[in-house]
């Protein structure tokens, strides 16, 4: 009876098989072949196949016809082929090129939208230590004041290579990422944080050495040693900044950002005093630029090494002004912009306290204040950065404990300096974590926004 009962169904399958060439639908027939009343057969001609195909003469096979498709196979590697239409279209999720994306996005060698650099769809998409997401999908950053100052130092002392930056008044909120060698220029060239809060600088460990946007990287997890490693070649992810004008084996040696725009110059070593826009085309000559103020004026020198002279340039003509006012000798500690002039940082012949200047957009100095005394266990020496409302930070070491590196803040108003930050004060489990990270001030710098 079981013998019986499997040869019956052995016959009813054997049945319900379609014979050789027999078919219900194209899919079931071979590549080129259509299915016509029930049967896989090739073409003879363009009428023998469906809408959307041809007949190749030669194989008689039913062909796509040229901006047709049959299968998505046939169509580039972000689209696929419409069912219906029978016409390659843009995949979901996928992009062509960037008029298939958002306005604030480009599309990417993978072919998938990117929000481009700068720009975002959320707060989570900016680089900055204060990050917001305007209306217009720009990315921007407001710190409080003082905390657009930067430390670029360590988290471990003595080890380049693991190197972090952090807010001076927020030293646990590191970023990491970079190279052993990525600050050699920036103690020459700084840092410079742009107004979307991205770090700009000059990545040492490149040859010849160039301009980037840091790209902070996460921490990596080694289940061998079940612990957290610092990520290698960090700085390899950040993307370079245009630098046509300076030839292949041609290092940058300086840049500048505009206030508020964030726009890019640079030049290039082999002709340091001849500066180039992001295009490569000529932006000034004859300057060592130190700042760039949204008025579009400019500040610097005429670029001799023994410059005394300081100039503005004028937006458009860049027409040269020397600056008057200024004293006739003094120590340049720094310069940035500050809406339609500048702000400068100083100490006069003769040595004294340090002194704030404020330099309008046409070039006419006047004093602002000396800065206040310094607290007791401050070093006498000034050296250090301008924060947007003019305070000075300067950095040096604890004159009461050893190697017990400190920042003061002198505040423009010439109030008496604060020391806010000491190394002293980092936690005992300082570094042991990703999410206890502090930022130790060791052969390192300070730096701030244009």
């Amino acid at each position: 009876m079981r013998t019986l009962l499997a040869a019956a169904l052995l016959v009813l399958a054997a049945c319900a098989q379609k014979p050789p060439g027999r078919c219900a639908s194209d899919a079931e027939c071979g590549a080129g072949s259509v299915c016509t009343n029930g049967v896989c057969a090739g073409c003879d001609t363009n009428a023998d196949c469906r809408e959307w195909q041809a007949c190749a003469g030669t194989s008689h096979a039913c062909v796509s016809s040229p901006g047709r498709c049959t299968r998505s196979s046939e169509c580039l590697q972000w689209e696929l082929c419409d069912g219906t239409g029978h016409v390659c279209v843009l995949a979901p999720g996928l992009c062509a090129d960037a008029t298939d994306c958002a306005a604030y996005e480009d599309c990417s060698a993978g072919h998938r939208c990117a929000v481009q650099p700068g720009r975002c769809t959320t707060a989570a998409d900016c680089a900055g230590f204060s990050p917001s997401c305007d209306a217009g999908n720009r990315c921007s950053d407001n710190p409080p004041d003082g905390n657009d100052i930067l430390i670029w130092g360590t988290l471990g002392e003595g080890a380049c290579y693991l190197d972090a930056i952090a807010p001076v008044i927020s030293p646990s909120q590191a970023k990491v990422g970079f190279d052993c060698y990525s600050d050699d220029a920036s103690f020459t060239t700084p840092a410079v944080r742009d107004p979307t809060g991205t770090l700009v600088y000059i990545d040492g460990a490149r040859s010849p050495e160039r301009p980037v946007r840091f790209v902070p990287d996460s921490w990596i997890w080694d289940p061998v040693f079940n612990s957290w490693d610092y990520p290698s070649d960090g700085n390899l992810d950040d993307p370079a900044m245009p630098a046509s004008a300076c030839v292949s084996t041609d290092a940058v040696e300086n840049f500048v950002l505009q206030e508020t725009t964030g726009s890019y110059a640079y030049a290039c070593a082999l002709a340091r005093n001849e500066w180039y826009d992001a295009d490569g085309s000529p932006f000034v000559s004859g300057a060592q630029l130190k700042a760039w103020n949204e008025s579009d004026v400019l500040l610097g020198t005429d670029g001799s090494y023994a410059a005394t002279t300081w100039y503005v340039w004028d937006p458009g003509t860049r027409a040269r002004h020397a600056v008057t006012g200024l004293p006739s000798t003094f120590t340049f500690l720094d310069a940035r912009a500050n809406h339609g002039g500048f702000w400068m940082a100083l100490i006069p012949s003769g040595g004294g306290v340090g002194q704030l200047w404020s330099i309008s957009g046409t070039g006419v100095a006047t004093k602002v204040t000396d800065y206040g005394p310094k607290p007791a266990i401050a070093p006498t020496s000034y050296y250090g950065v301008i924060d947007r409302k003019g305070a000075l930070y300067v950095e040096g070491m604890d004159q009461t404990v050893v190697f017990n590196d400190l920042i003061v803040k002198y505040p423009a108003d010439g109030s008496p300096g604060t020391v806010i930050y000491k190394e002293s004060d980092a936690p005992a489990d300082a570094n042991s974590s990703p999410s206890h990270l502090w930022v130790f001030f060791h052969i390192s710098y300070l730096f701030h926004g244009p």
